[in-house]
């Protein structure tokens, strides 16, 4: 699995309250666990404490990840990753509640995340907020996760379409973040991924830059992960950089690719026909 991590303030901030993480790991037991946790948080409620709380939020999701996956029972078809991804980021939110409690100075301290466990060929997302996954094929975009945001909600009612979200003066204005709310919802996904796949992880300051198609066109357009990151990132910059912009972009070109597992499916398949077959010769010779 390769993956390359890029944290900058941008041009126009002078803190950077994003915070970034990405870590891969390989398990070993009856068979191998090749898993990798991506983590992007958008800091709010002043540059101090707004970093306080995507850090808080990264050092208490990826903790409580790793722990649990350290003991994991190796029996990994019985392991539930998207749980163990859940609760991890339901205690980092409790922890920056806590976080925020203790100082006045701390009012108003939030923080997005979108966090991604993947384990062999899978990717289980977590989202709060507006920072956001991507999956990408050769097709372009396979998945994009849901901002919770003012202007999506008007998206979804039909009161915006998406190009007059793009402008509004209410985008950045998010409606869920941890921090907030002790039973804050979590939006979880659950993704195949295979050789072809490019996951991004990111937050506003690039797809507030650049659209949907531009992201695209620059990850389909180059092979190596740290070329993707350094491109997406000077782009965002050129447009203006007004964000911090976070960005993770991650591939395993040592998966199955898509048409390979169709071609094992099909084989499969033929091949337990001509066994219900032969059965079923013997058994009425």
């Amino acid at each position: 699995m390769e993956y390359n991590c890029i944290s900058h303030r941008g041009l126009v901030r002078t803190h950077n309250e994003d915070s970034a993480f990405g870590l891969t790991q390989e398990f070993y037991g009856p068979e191998k666990l090749s898993c990798g946790l991506f983590i992007v948080c958008d800091g709010v409620g002043g540059e101090a404490c707004g970093e306080m709380a995507s850090r808080l939020a990264v050092k208490v999701t990826k903790q409580k990840v790793m722990e649990s996956l350290f003991f994991l029972d190796t029996d990994y078809q019985k392991i539930d990753f998207e749980r163990i991804l859940l609760s991890s980021i339901q205690e980092s939110n409790k922890a920056v509640i806590e976080k925020m409690k203790e100082s006045p100075k701390h009012e108003g301290m939030a923080t997005t995340i979108a966090a991604v466990l993947i384990v062999n060929n899978k990717a289980y997302i977590g989202q709060v907020g507006d920072s956001r996954t991507y999956i990408f094929g050769p097709e372009g975009i396979t998945f994009c996760s849901k901002d919770h945001s003012l202007v999506q909600e008007e998206v979804d009612k039909g009161i915006l379409t998406k190009e007059q979200a793009r402008v509004s003066p209410q985008k950045n204005i998010i409606t869920r973040a941890l921090g907030v709310d002790p039973n804050v919802e979590i939006d979880m996904y659950t993704r195949p991924l295979y050789a072809e796949s490019t996951v991004l992880v990111c937050s506003d300051g690039l797809w507030d830059e650049l659209s949907d198609a531009e992201i695209e066109e620059i990850v389909l357009k180059y092979s190596y992960t740290k070329k993707i990151c350094d491109t997406l990132l000077k782009a965002a910059n050129e447009r203006g950089g007004h964000d911090n912009i976070s960005i993770i972009v991650i591939r395993n070109v040592e998966l199955p690719s898509r048409e390979q597992l169709k071609k094992d499916r099909t084989i499969f398949a033929e091949h337990h026909v001509k066994e219900n077959q032969e059965m079923t010769r013997r058994a009425n010779p």
